[in-house]
């Protein structure tokens, strides 16, 4: 059974009871269904299962399948949602968390952290991991945020009925439903706005090795919107980082300017700029931060090119919430921001 075929029969027996049964029907049986919507009993008797486990049919023993409640009237209530995250910055952790409360628990949901301390994740192992996980806490479905090497995992739990939404889309898994940030739009913006106040010369800092889409995208448009454009990459995973941004930013002018591309290079820089007095005001610009704004003490705001992990958050939220409550994912699928 294939997992797209799951999901057909599953949205179509979904969109079948909401249209045409209410509250107490009977619904078809496992052999009835299978031949409704041309599909195996295996696949069949898997979709009803899910729609069992979501609280939208019942089963009677002895007397057949019956309709418990219309998609979309689920109530939310008493629900759970794991948190789980692929790195372990407390401030990047508490921005999702805060936003993704504020979305659930006004509806009486329930948010459980997992500090995840797992580095194999590309395993069935792993997937295993996730469905003990999300059985233990008996949850509703998982937030999984800043994975990128966890396909296997991931297609191993979904197939085992563990509702996931991630912040990275992976291009193996299109049946992942996904929210994440235009990386390719947003840096070819802060190419352009470094361009626009007259900026030549930039140095590019990341946690992410040389090459990334981030980095590659703002320097191929900031290469051809500045003749005479001066780009440097940072790697901060790299011994001589330090050295390289101190040496950049000691010597400080109008024309330099600093683009941050991931989260948690944007304190490193911050910190930089304060031990050297310095005020960067339209010379410094972040990928993204907790709110619409990156707040450092002792730096005025700093402007983000994407949206902040508060945006992220609430979106994940909401469509793994429509999930809980209709039975369907809302389109599409995959979303860039």
């Amino acid at each position: 059974m294939s997992r797209s075929t799951f999901n057909m029969v599953y949205r179509s027996m979904s969109e079948d009871i909401a249209e045409h049964y209410k509250q107490g029907d009977r619904y078809l049986s496992v052999r009835i269904a299978a031949e409704k919507f041309g599909v195996s009993l295996q696949t069949a008797q898997s979709a009803v299962s899910a729609l069992r486990e979501e609280g939208i049919l019942e089963t009677r023993k002895k007397s057949g399948v019956f309709v418990r409640n219309k998609p979309g009237s689920i109530d939310p209530s008493g629900k759970k949602i794991i948190l789980l995250s692929g790195i372990n910055d407390p401030r990047f952790i508490t921005a999702f968390q805060d936003s993704i409360r504020e979305v659930v628990e006004p509806l009486g949901m329930e948010v459980i952290y997992v500090n995840d301390t797992c580095r194999e994740r590309n395993t069935i192992q792993y997937g295993e991991y996730l469905i003990s996980l999300y059985a233990e806490n008996n949850a509703s479905g998982i937030i999984a945020l800043a994975y990128r090497d966890a396909e296997l995992a991931f297609y191993h739990a979904m197939n085992s009925g563990c509702l996931i939404v991630s912040d990275v889309s992976f291009p193996n898994l299109p049946m992942l439903p996904s929210i994440q940030t235009d990386n390719h739009k947003h840096s070819r913006e802060a190419a352009q706005r470094f361009a626009r106040l007259g900026k030549k010369n930039v140095v590019i800092v990341g946690y992410w090795k040389k090459g990334n889409v981030r980095h590659r995208t703002f320097e191929e448009e900031f290469r051809t919107l500045v003749s005479d454009a001066e780009i440097k990459y940072v790697f901060l995973g790299e011994e001589t980082a330090p050295a390289d941004l101190y040496i950049f930013i000691k010597n400080f002018n109008l024309q330099k300017c600093v683009f941050s591309i991931d989260y948690a290079a944007n304190h490193t820089v911050a910190s930089h700029f304060i031990t050297y007095n310095l005020s960067p005001r339209n010379n410094f610009l972040v990928y993204d931060s907790e709110r619409d704004f990156f707040l450092h003490p002792g730096l005025e705001p700093v402007e983000t090119a994407a949206p902040g992990l508060n945006v992220l958050g609430r979106k994940l939220s909401e469509k793994l919430l429509a999930r809980i409550v209709t039975g369907t994912w809302p389109d599409p699928l995959q979303e860039l921001l």
